[in-house]
């Protein structure tokens, strides 16, 4: 599934954002990886956004904390009919 606007904000060392990684590869959705640990300008971008943390996924205007597999599906689906419903 290729779809847009798809962030996971990431860090060196963490499960969870593997956990993240590896759900969205199962799914063949392809997205951007912001590791915060090497990527200065992205973890600026997550302080902003009010997180400390990693993994944050960002699905459109949505952001997902941890890994909620439930969530980021939801997630995904919104965002993939939206993206049908444009003209």
């Amino acid at each position: 599934m290729a779809i847009d606007n798809i962030t996971v904000y990431s860090s060196n060392m963490c499960g969870a954002c593997e956990m993240v990684k590896a759900f969205l590869a199962i799914r063949k959705v392809t997205f951007i990886e912001r590791n915060v640990s090497t990527d200065l300008e992205g973890r600026k971008d997550l302080m902003k956004m009010g997180y400390a943390t990693t993994p944050v996924t960002v699905v459109g205007n949505i952001h997902i904390s941890g890994f909620d597999a439930k969530q980021i599906d939801e997630a995904l689906k919104d965002l993939d009919t939206s993206k049908n419903e444009q003209p």
